[in-house]
């Protein structure tokens, strides 16, 4: 009588599925971290994007104060006001206004803000006329 081995019995396998296995897992740990990765820089563009939103809506809102009260008219506690809100909105945000020199005449306000990290400075200009 003769006897044959199994092909699939547990002796022959030597190891084939545990190596399909950790081979399935760095794929799938690479891809997770890929997914991790793309939902940080997501993230990150968001808040930029919210950051000149800000901007531009702090310029707007000189621009149309501005325009209510004349370019000399403009009360210098609106002025320091506002840029309250330039520093308080935006990172280490500065402003510069170049005020227009007559009625009708236009002006150029320029935000400036520094990006996190080596991400370096962000820059709004907004011109306007009163």
């Amino acid at each position: 009588m003769r006897v044959t081995k199994n092909p699939r019995s547990p002796s022959n396998q030597a190891g084939s599925s545990l190596i399909e296995v950790l081979v399935a897992s760095a794929i799938l740990g690479v891809g997770l971290l890929g997914l991790i990765l793309g939902q940080t820089r997501a993230g990150i563009d968001l808040r930029h994007s919210q950051w000149r939103t800000d901007a531009l809506f702090l310029a707007i809102d000189l621009a149309e104060q501005v325009r209510a009260y004349g370019p000399s008219g403009l009360p210098t506690s609106r002025r320091s006001a506002w840029r309250d809100r330039v520093v308080k909105r935006l990172p280490d945000g500065e402003a510069t206004v170049e005020w227009p020199a007559e009625a009708g005449g236009s002006g150029t306000i320029t935000l400036v803000w520094r990006l996190p990290g080596n991400a370096g400075d962000a820059e709004l200009r907004y011109v306007f006329f009163s």
